[in-house]
């Protein structure tokens, strides 16, 4: 079984911005997300946020332009499904320029870690460590 893994966002907004993903947004195993504002999924997707096994969101509110797939009581409060999409907060700024990534593909497996501002390219993956 993974061990608990929290990720707690302190901003107004957690906000994913494609609007055809799938898998948007994936809480699974044993992680939590808590944020402290409105958690916002702008794919249309039927299943733009997943949340699977022991996973659990709480947020001021979940809206969801596309639909959820999650246990009974995972997101909390439960998602509002079918809102129209947000506008991308960013778009009106330049992007940033930048030398280069300060990773690639950066992925946590178990135990603390703290993520410093940079250009994160390919992604975050956040994982607990299996004990076999």
């Amino acid at each position: 079984m993974e061990p608990p893994i929290t990720v707690k966002a302190d901003e107004a907004r957690v906000q994913t911005l494609d609007t055809k993903a799938a898998n948007s947004l994936v809480v699974n195993g044993n992680a939590s997300l808590t944020a402290n504002g409105e958690i916002v999924v702008n794919s249309n997707s039927s299943k733009a946020m997943v949340v699977l096994g022991n996973g659990r969101v709480t947020a001021t509110a979940a809206s969801v332009t596309g639909g959820v797939s999650a246990p009974a009581g995972a997101v909390n409060p439960p998602p509002v499904t079918g809102v129209s999409p947000r506008p991308d907060p960013f778009a009106s700024l330049a992007a940033p320029t930048y030398s280069g990534c300060n990773s690639t593909n950066y992925k946590l497996i178990g135990g603390p870690a703290t993520l410093t501002p940079g250009a994160y390219c390919g992604g975050i993956a956040i994982r607990g460590q299996r004990h076999v």
